[in-house]
């Protein structure tokens, strides 16, 4: 049986936790007496019912190390509240979690509600309106799932709300005391929050990236901002910047393409539509994983301009420009650089760029793992695209690879035990499934096909 949140990657240690911030939350069901995940809301600890702040966990005070950090979630639709820590809590992505796009799963249609809802950008007072009018409206003890969707008014009477302990007492249905004294036996309840102005997608935010002599000021929309799950969530001040350790250590041209795709009004990264997707299926190639066929070509790009080693860099920077796009959770734009890489090895490579995709596909996996050290290395993720096209594409070329580099591939095999049996499993099917077609098509891509047409004309002669 599948663990829960199989396929889901923690998120970054350096991500600095902030009140308002979303999250996929993996936590303890009481009522179903498991581990569940269900979409949180990082709220103020006196937002939640008194027995859970009069007791909090131990490491839930602010002084405790960010990284063993226990923090406050409300589960919008739930009902509820509970505390998780890092491991726990996983970014959200620009689709909803897979196992709740099954037809029939349970609460798959809230879930996918309560996500798009998320993926606006709501602010803190949004989610705090719902939170009250959802207690309201369901009682403390009614966990009967359903959104509660605040009202205009209530989150004008929840922007007027003081900031003080009398504005949080009318949450509590069983007393109308203030909540001084739950604030005295604690110790360390977060101060409530002030009212930050509505959000406008063209306001200007300065994102710094790098430092010493190579460092940079970015100038983004709001609404760009928003394509990436991370960057949405560290923007702060007024005006509105982002510092984080990630954009830190980044180089200034490495985001300079992220900066370019996410101001792109289209999300093809450089590629250049000259045919029918729809016809991709003639033109039979190996390892077309997303059969593209020879229906996209590389903008500006001229063969005779380039050869194996200006190939290879490219293809090297592809798979570093994913990885960084995935620690911005940027999917859109991961979905592109795997489309991208695709529509090059379709029209502009051959054997002297397989070394150079294998070697990617390497650093892009141990990178993977490397940052999730609680995920077993070489475990696929249906949610992870770039893994789940490694699988195909090497399956296509299984014995490219075993005839042409046969100690780094087997090495490589060897090192991702789960990937391997993926590929094993894929490379059977695709035999079973047509066998003479892969056989064909390996024939040409290492003979060419002059050659093949020579064989095949020999093979026609001994027949005769």
């Amino acid at each position: 049986m599948p663990r829960v949140g199989a396929g889901l990657y923690p998120v970054k240690p350096s991500l600095e936790i902030t009140l308002g911030m979303t999250f996929i939350v993996k936590y303890f069901n009481h009522g179903k007496n498991k581990q569940d995940l269900w979409l949180g809301v990082h709220v103020p600890q006196d937002l939640a019912p008194r027995q859970m702040i009069s007791r909090p966990r131990k490491n839930a005070h602010p002084d405790t190390p960010a990284d063993k950090r226990a923090y406050l979630f409300y589960l919008p639709g739930k009902n509820a509240y509970v505390w998780a820590d890092r491991k726990c809590l996983f970014p959200l992505e620009e689709e909803p979690y897979a196992d709740f796009m099954v037809p029939g799963a349970e609460d798959g249609v809230l879930y996918q509600k309560l996500h798009d809802l998320m993926r606006e950008g709501k602010d803190l007072e949004f989610w705090v309106a719902m939170a009250k009018k959802e207690r309201s409206q369901k009682g403390i003890q009614n966990k009967e799932p359903g959104l509660v969707i605040p009202s205009d008014t209530d989150m004008e009477n929840e922007m007027a709300f003081d900031t003080d302990d009398a504005s949080i007492a009318s949450f509590d249905q069983k007393t109308s005391k203030p909540r001084a004294s739950s604030k005295a036996s604690n110790g360390f309840l977060q101060p409530a929050l002030p009212t930050p102005a509505p959000v406008d997608p063209e306001e200007s935010v300065d994102v710094y990236v790098g430092h010493g002599g190579d460092h940079k000021v970015f100038h983004l929309t709001r609404g760009a901002i928003s394509k990436s799950s991370i960057l949405c969530q560290i923007v702060q001040g007024s005006p509105p910047y982002v510092m984080h350790p990630i954009l830190f250590h980044m180089e200034t041209r490495a985001f300079g393409l992220v900066h370019a795709f996410i101001c792109s009004e289209t999300e093809e990264l450089g590629l250049e539509e000259v045919g029918e997707e729809d016809a991709a299926g003639q033109d039979d190639i190996l390892g077309d994983v997303l059969v593209l066929g020879k229906t996209y070509v590389l903008r500006g790009f001229d063969s005779a301009e380039h050869d194996d080693q200006s190939l290879n860099s490219s293809i090297f920077d592809l798979g570093k420009t994913y990885l960084i796009a995935s620690s911005l959770g940027l999917g859109s734009m991961q979905t592109a650089i795997i489309r991208r890489l695709q529509v090059t090895w379709n029209t502009a490579c051959g054997i002297g760029q397989i070394l150079a995709i294998l070697e990617t596909i390497d650093a892009v996996a141990n990178a993977i793992y490397t940052a999730n050290p609680g995920y077993r290395r070489g475990d696929l993720s249906k949610d992870e695209p770039f893994l789940n096209w490694t699988v195909g594409f090497l399956s296509d070329l299984f014995m490219v690879f075993v005839t042409k580099y046969t100690e780094r591939f087997t090495g490589f095999m060897q090192k991702y035990l789960e990937i391997q049996a993926a590929v094993l499993a894929q490379r059977a099917h695709n035999c079973s499934s047509d066998a003479l077609r892969l056989l064909h098509l390996e024939i040409l891509f290492m003979m060419g096909p002059e050659r093949v047409v020579e064989n095949g004309d020999k093979q026609d002669e001994a027949m005769a």
